[in-house]
């Protein structure tokens, strides 16, 4: 029974393919006159979501090859955010998943018909596109209205500037998919509660502070009335994680997807607790990176920045890589984030200044990165405390 029911679904599958190359044939057919391109949009991850459409729009928008096109879009899985999807609805040609599932996989089972756009992009780390044109969506009066109301039901005034933090952690994950086990991601985590010293810092500075998030472990608790715990709040909607993203001073984030809106709207974005390299972009809209400290798993030394040892550990994609580097990772000091803070202000600010040794510092690390993308372009600078007089946690 269990070998028929296997056969049974091999040859559901092989239909479906053969489906797929023969519906893609006419496609292929008018190629030279336009090229009809198929292309999935993961919708139930939010990075995904809401980046891979706005970095392809804003390519599309920048294209002066004269080449004629038409890309028929369909959504695969439940969309993370909603507002977010309809709107992506309303601004692309979208089809029906049915008939073009088929043809989207026939293009990856045989590349030679592939009828996919080669100009989208899953991994977004180049984000140089979205520098020369304008966001993609945008708000209208009566949305921007409803924006400003949810500021003040949160206790903002919404005429002054807030920060937003976006903090990951397993819980969202966890609740898409419980059956699954994602401790692989763990290394990419951080406590929320040692962000308090940060948004204490961001209030003096003249910040009201979002903590956003769909599904959240634990609660942002901080004795300050413009510190809003909106992950946890009966006001958080899709359409507020979008407008909230959209409309704020900057951005603080670990690299999780939702950090994406933040970019979509050309927000400046600053990084934290990152393990590797993986949230490193390029682009002008990252501002500021701080990576988790590493040691050496048998002595307890810690890393600096620029050992052969963490070079090579931040590469890791998942938890139990880390092993086989022989490193453990630390999370930043509370004192850090908020030092951290102070500087995201002075960027946006254009007051920012780099310590001695700082700048050719940041350029023999990112042309040191063991990483399959070129990061020597990059606009984003690395924290002070990368190059105050430590020690151990010096660039060397």
């Amino acid at each position: 029974m269990r070998r028929l029911r296997g056969a049974s679904i091999s040859l559901a599958r092989s239909i479906r393919l053969l489906a797929g190359v023969m519906m893609a044939m006419p496609l292929l057919a008018l190629r030279p006159v336009v090229a009809v391109q198929v292309q999935q949009i993961w919708g139930e991850r939010l990075g995904h979501l809401a980046m891979e459409p706005e970095l392809f729009l804003s390519k599309r928008a920048g294209r002066t090859d004269g080449k004629r096109s038409a890309t028929i879009f369909f959504f695969r899985g439940q969309p993370a955010n909603e507002y977010l999807a309809a709107r992506w609805r309303k601004r692309l040609t979208v089809g029906p998943r049915g008939l073009l599932s088929p043809i989207y996989d026939a293009s990856i089972r045989f590349p030679r018909i592939s009828v996919r756009p080669k100009d989208w992009d899953v991994e977004h780390v180049d984000l140089r596109p979205l520098d020369v044109v304008p966001p993609r969506l945008s708000f209208s009066a009566l949305e921007a209205e409803q924006g400003a109301n949810l500021l003040a039901h949160l206790g903002l005034d919404p005429g002054k500037p807030y920060v937003c933090l976006a903090v990951r952690d397993a819980s969202y994950l966890e609740a898409l998919q419980p059956s699954r086990d994602w401790s692989y991601h763990d290394f990419r985590d951080s406590s929320i509660s040692t962000y308090v010293d940060l948004a204490k810092t961001l209030v003096e500075l003249g910040y009201g502070v979002v903590r956003m998030g769909k599904v959240v472990n634990g609660y942002f608790d901080v004795d300050e009335p413009t510190v809003v715990d909106y992950a946890n709040s009966d006001l958080r909607s899709d359409f507020g994680d979008v407008y909230l993203f959209a409309n704020c001073a900057f951005c603080i984030s670990t690299s999780t997807g939702m950090d994406a809106l933040a970019f979509c709207f050309r927000r400046p974005v600053g990084m934290v607790n990152l393990p590797g390299f993986d949230g490193l972009r390029l682009g002008e809209t990252t501002k500021l990176v701080t990576f988790k400290h590493m040691r050496d798993r048998s002595s307890g030394r810690r890393l600096s920045l620029m050992e052969q040892q963490r070079l090579q550990a931040m590469r890791a994609r998942r938890t139990d890589e880390l092993d086989q580097y022989g490193v453990i990772l630390e999370e930043n000091s509370e004192q850090e984030l908020a030092d951290f803070g102070r500087q995201m202000h002075q960027l946006v600010q254009a007051a920012w200044k780099p310590l001695p040794g700082q700048l050719q510092g940041e350029q023999d690390f990112l042309a040191s990165v063991p990483w399959e993308h070129d990061m020597t372009p990059a606009h984003l600078h690395l924290s002070h405390s990368w190059f105050q007089p430590q020690g151990d946690v010096c660039v060397e």
